[in-house]
């Protein structure tokens, strides 16, 4: 799986500490050479992230998804509830 770096969004918290998130594309190709893509989202500070991979086929639809994330500034904690509404 390659995981390819998007955006990187650096915002600060209620508490004063810096959070940088960075946005990633996973992309796995399967056994008839097409892609599926998925999403990873890294806190670079203290390296916690969430992965989530086979989320579609449609690079549009990804690559909105990435935008939306970095947009809203998602953290790895909330990934799953976003990715909940947007299935």
């Amino acid at each position: 799986m390659r995981e390819l770096p998007i955006t990187t969004r650096t915002v600060q918290t209620e508490d004063n500490r810096r959070l940088t998130l960075l946005y990633i594309l996973l992309v796995e190709e399967t056994a008839e050479g097409l892609e599926k893509f998925g999403v990873k989202i890294t806190e670079v500070e203290n390296e916690n992230n969430a992965t989530v991979p086979n989320l579609t086929m449609n690079t549009q639809k990804i690559y909105g998804l990435l935008e939306t994330l970095a947009r809203c500034t998602v953290t790895p904690t909330g990934l799953m509830d976003v990715l909940a509404d947007w299935l």
